[in-house]
């Protein structure tokens, strides 16, 4: 049910080597699009609102609160939802109300109702952590064949004592129970590091806005992914021999993050029919001239759709080890590619902590050289925008930091697939 692309960043290696040597793989795993009966997955939802007091706050005319309720009904009217789907919405503050109770849909003016009352509630401090639990508990209702969901929107940082460490926690058990979380966060106030760990501990995306205004685009991009995962909780498992070291696994579309080990595997969430993008980088000791297993790789899912729990499938990934340097000084572009969008972000996270002023300028330079090879022309002029500002005030304004770290996570491949860089750009920037 899952079509596996595997790509070697080198398919030979330097034989009789003392030192370790690197290898890049790249899986791009995508649904068989012709083995399911629908392209559509079911959906269960749940809307985590902010209603706290700075959600009053007027911008052009309306509050935040009003911009909020006018996209979600908007949402709710143009979205060609069925009456397979649930919702629920979730509104929180000091503390945290169900507003609408996990509905089956049944008409766009039923949900707006309920959508409404978002505008005579709240005022208080932000508990982003008691809007969670609530939805969580609501999702526990939902059926098997769903793909289970929470929208997190939120304008501020968490104000009660010991919230973000339950929102941590909370996030852990979400990726246990294959919850994903894709949190919305607008303006300059709200801790983008905490959504960012939510939307990473889970594989969901997390989303920018730079103003209120931009609510509604942000809830259609979304719904690309959300209807289209037919492929959910997708575990990796990885054998390794003995001479050779899984040294890092990472996501990097549809949003790039690190995959951490548990139990000996990596969980990968789910994958929408556009799919999902993976770098393996394993260490490779001394080895004779010979064909190598590097590694076995297994893949568990679900198919919820099709009532499918628990599908397993196996693949193996060879190299071969040479003398022949013309053999193994080749580099594949495409892997390469990859490699180095997943070290943009880094480089502009690394930017964004650093407090000395010229460090954090060549972190950005180079960020930028390799959005620039890649063709991630948004991301390239968040870099622009922030060098400036570090140029003539000596720091990176707060929604900056958050709009540079935001597309530098999910738009710098997801953007535009092409921009292959050349061997010897591969070679000048990285020295590979």
């Amino acid at each position: 049910m899952i079509n596996i692309e595997i790509k070697n960043s080198r398919d030979y290696i330097q034989a009789n080597v003392d030192t370790q040597q690197i290898l890049f793989t790249l899986l791009k795993l995508t649904p068989l699009i012709e083995k399911f009966p629908t392209k559509r997955s079911l959906l269960s939802l749940a809307i985590v609102v902010d209603v706290s007091g700075s959600m009053d706050e007027n911008y052009q005319g309306k509050t935040k609160k009003e911009y909020v309720v006018d996209a979600l009904s908007d949402f709710f009217k143009r979205s060609n939802f069925s009456n397979e789907d649930y919702f629920s919405i979730i509104a929180f503050d000091t503390s945290s109300k169900v507003v609408l109770p996990l509905t089956q849909f049944a008409s766009a003016e039923q949900t707006s109702s309920s959508v409404r009352e978002l505008l005579s509630i709240g005022g208080g401090m932000t508990a982003i952590a008691s809007g969670l639990d609530l939805a969580v508990e609501q999702l526990k209702q939902s059926s098997k064949k769903s793909v289970k969901r929470i929208l997190l929107f939120t304008d501020g940082i968490s104000t009660v004592e010991g919230d973000e460490d339950k929102c941590r926690s909370i996030a852990a058990k979400c990726k246990d129970e294959n919850i994903v979380i894709s949190p919305i966060g607008v303006g300059e106030e709200y801790n983008e590091d905490l959504l960012h760990y939510i939307a990473d501990k889970t594989c969901g995306i997390p989303y920018h806005l730079r103003n209120i205004g931009e609510f509604l685009s942000k809830l259609y991009e979304e719904l690309n992914f959300m209807l289209t995962e037919l492929v959910t909780n997708v575990r990796m498992e990885l054998e390794v021999p003995k001479l050779i070291s899984v040294e890092e696994v990472s996501k990097v579309t549809p949003s790039y993050s690190l995959v951490e080990k548990k139990d000996n595997g990596y969980f990968l969430g789910n994958i929408s029919t556009s799919g999902v993008s993976v770098i393996l980088k394993f260490g490779l000791r001394k080895y004779p001239p010979a064909r190598i297993k590097v590694c076995t790789i297994k893949l568990t899912y679900d198919v919820p759709s099709m009532e499918m729990f628990n599908n397993t499938q196996s693949y193996e990934l060879w190299v071969e080890s040479t003398t022949d340097a013309k053999l193994y000084q080749r580099i594949a572009p495409e892997v390469m590619k990859y490699v180095q969008a997943s070290n943009v972000t880094k480089l502009v996270y690394e930017a964004t902590q650093a407090k000395d002023k010229t460090i954090a300028l060549e972190k950005l330079t180079l960020a930028k050289q390799l959005t620039q090879h890649l063709g991630a022309s948004s991301v390239t002029k968040a870099i622009t925008d922030a060098e400036k500002e570090l140029q003539q005030s000596g720091k990176i304004s707060p929604e900056l930091t958050k709009h540079l770290k935001t597309e530098s996570k999910t738009k710098t491949l997801r953007q535009q697939e092409g921009g292959l860089l050349s061997e010897e750009d591969i070679r000048k920037i990285t020295g590979v």
